[in-house]
């Protein structure tokens, strides 16, 4: 018997499919570094002004990037930093990703809460979602496990690896940039070219 998975064509096909016949409201997961937030802008300007290099957001042009060419712990520990002391240096990912973002948390169809990986400085990352506007969404957590154990129906994450924690009932709107662009995704990942087109896909097919 074929598996059922095989009559779709396409991962747009079979994520459709699930998010317009799952019950609403949808639970949404929305990340926040490289999604909501344009951090690896401000990691590379932050690391050349302090290192004298050239780097542009693009040369992070693979997921181990980072790991490979300037060592986890200064990134990571940047990033910390910045979120500490200076979190409104940090820019939006998009313009207009606030008024996407709004336009979704408005929906009486989904339930939106803001997902992160990175923990120890969430009042600050609170304080640059209230700066910003955004105000509304139902909770902010953070956690070190694995997102896909808080069994949200859809993600809106950059993580490669987030799908390889979730059933083919939960959905990945997969934002692709340079860092994760030739990440190899599953049926149920959907490519986004940034996170207001991952929005607009999820306003449409859950018919806000």
């Amino acid at each position: 018997m074929n598996d059922p998975i095989d009559t779709y064509e396409s991962s747009k096909e079979y994520t459709k499919d699930i998010i317009t016949t799952i019950e609403q409201p949808v639970r949404i997961a929305l990340d926040v570094e490289a999604v909501i937030v344009d951090t690896h802008r401000y990691f590379i300007e932050t690391y050349n002004s302090l290192y004298d290099t050239e780097y542009k957001p693009t040369d992070i042009d693979n997921w181990d990037w980072v790991r490979n060419e300037v060592d986890w712990e200064v990134f990571d520990g940047l990033m910390h930093g910045g979120w500490k002391n200076e979190p409104l240096k940090m820019q939006p990912k998009e313009n207009g990703v606030v008024d996407a973002i709004n336009r979704l948390i408005e929906c009486d169809k989904v339930i939106v809460n803001i997902v992160t990986g990175r923990t120890g400085v969430e009042d600050e990352m609170k304080k640059w979602l209230s700066e910003h506007d955004i105000t509304e969404f139902n909770d902010f957590i953070s956690t070190t496990n694995s997102k896909g154990e808080l069994r949200y129906d859809v993600y809106i994450d950059d993580s490669p690896r987030l799908q390889n924690s979730l059933s083919l009932s939960q959905i990945q709107l997969f934002v692709r940039d340079s860092h994760n662009q030739f990440a190899n995704t599953r049926i149920n990942v959907l490519e986004c070219s940034g996170p207001i087109d991952a929005i607009s896909t999820l306003l449409e097919w859950t018919k806000c």
